[in-house]
């Protein structure tokens, strides 16, 4: 639901983005399948990343067929051949779940006129979640508690940034461990979803920073540093010290979400997985942390 987890394709093969995209475009079809054709719009990169993941270590085929597009009939899409399509019905699940989890987190967050829109489409998320509960009710579960301890921890009058993150750490960790082959594979996992989680956490927070400020929600770099909109908009020096912290709260926290990784059996997908973690996280990372300056010296121009 966050757009962090990416390739980046300048320096993808065109052979291992055909493969990507082929999962893609199967978790598409599979979302229309499983859950209504409107639910294609809720296709990230974040949950083919775990679709991605699933076959990588269940040692799924990375063989591709040419089919119509289910979206657009004119044109031609790649789509997986394997007949094991638990790791995509399972991503579709946790893809329905999070949408409609983040559609409440939204209504928090918003005035009561604005939180309308939000209640409205949370109203269509609710069919999406009922199904995915149906099938997997322990993900359902697992899902609503960390968002309440998430809104949780967010509330409390202590709330530091490690504070903060602990929910959406916990969060990845316990899905990441899903998708586990292996009981090997469930305890680097555990790790990895906790540091991934963490990290995700934290550059989707930086991301808002700004508009979280404008509005006075909760965002833990404005509560640590007691940041205003005038120190962004003017790029005070607080406002610089606010993202080189950032900076290295993300760096150390991908840092140890790839060491984990490392230890992972991810076979031939291994070069697609290098190019998201190594290169699509850091380019994702300097862009959050870049853009804001980037439009103030627009502005300065």
């Amino acid at each position: 639901m966050f757009g962090y987890v990416r390739i980046f394709k300048p320096q993808m093969r065109i052979c291992e983005y055909e493969q990507y995209k082929a999962v893609y475009c199967t978790l598409c079809k599979e979302l229309g399948k499983g859950y209504g054709p409107f639910s294609r719009m809720l296709l990230n990169y974040d949950f083919t990343f775990v679709a991605l993941l699933y076959m990588a270590l269940h040692k799924q085929s990375p063989c591709v067929e040419r089919k119509c597009c289910v979206f657009n009939p004119l044109k031609k899409c790649s789509y997986c051949k394997t007949e094991d399509k638990e790791g995509f019905r399972m991503t579709c699940a946790m893809t329905a779940e999070m949408y409609y989890h983040k559609l409440s987190d939204n209504i928090a967050d918003s005035g009561w006129f604005r939180a309308l829109g939000w209640r409205f489409l949370r109203l269509t998320a609710a069919p999406l979640r009922r199904k995915a509960k149906k099938r997997y009710p322990e993900l359902d579960a697992l899902v609503a508690k960390c968002m309440a301890d998430q809104a949780a921890a967010e509330k409390a009058e202590d709330c530091s940034v490690d504070s903060a993150a602990e929910p959406s750490a916990r969060l990845i960790s316990e899905l990441a461990q899903m998708v586990a082959a292996s009981d090997t594979d469930r305890r680097v996992l555990k790790d990895f979803g906790y540091f991934f989680g963490r990290w995700i956490y934290l550059i989707d927070a930086f991301d808002d920073l700004a508009e979280d400020v404008k509005k006075k929600n909760f965002n833990p770099f404005a509560a640590r540093f007691g940041l205003t909109k005038d120190d962004i908009d003017n790029n005070t020096p607080l406002w610089s010290e606010v993202r080189l912290y950032a900076n290295e709260c993300l760096n150390m926290t991908v840092a140890r979400a790839l060491t984990a990784f490392e230890l992972l059996d991810t076979g031939v997908y291994a070069p697609i997985f290098e190019n998201i973690l190594w290169l699509g996280l850091g380019e994702a990372q300097r862009k959050a942390l870049n853009e804001k300056e980037l439009q103030l010296n627009e502005q300065s121009v």
